[in-house]
């Protein structure tokens, strides 16, 4: 079976922004979690200790996960996220009426890390929970689940992110 939204539409998107930064001015670690769909967040867990065994910090993680369902947006939440940062990320979403800040959930690889205390963004498809899941991890998880569109968007509203780090002027 071909999961098609729920895994592969994340890893697209994560590829092509990983394509899109085409220069040496990012230290970003880029991971293809998808311990959600077990019982224990053994990756980010083990990341999280390699993070502090290396003594380094982490300004940012991003979770990009079924996004692109088609008939709904991509949905943007965010975790520790001080005020200001918060609305900085919001006025990147004015240009894009497909992208949108959505509600916060804990079932996905960001979570270990949010409760860490670490700024996290979690990408999604805004029906996620109402519709986009309906059809996973069945024959049904098809091409034709997936918005191209949207993941484009994702991927604009990500690289976008990237470049100031969560943080715009």
């Amino acid at each position: 079976m071909v999961v098609i939204l729920d895994n592969a539409s994340g890893l697209l998107t994560l590829l092509k922004v990983a394509e899109k930064l085409e220069c040496n001015d990012y230290d970003i670690d880029i991971i293809p979690f998808n311990t959600e769909e077990y019982f224990q967040p053994d990756g980010e867990l083990l990341y999280l200790e390699h993070l502090q065994t290396e003594k380094k910090s982490l300004s940012l993680f991003i979770n990009i996960d079924s996004v692109g369902h088609t008939g709904s947006k991509v949905s943007v939440s965010l975790y520790n996220f001080e005020e200001d940062h918060e609305k900085a990320v919001k006025s990147l979403l004015k240009n894009n009426e497909t992208v949108e800040i959505g509600d916060c959930w804990y079932a996905g690889d960001h979570t270990a890390l949010a409760f860490s205390g670490t700024k996290c963004i979690a990408i999604a498809s805004s029906d996620m929970f109402t519709g986009g899941l309906n059809n996973t991890h069945t024959p049904s998880d098809t091409i034709d689940t997936v918005d191209v569109s949207l993941i484009e968007d994702a991927i604009s509203f990500t690289t976008d992110i990237l470049h100031c780090n969560g943080v715009c002027p």
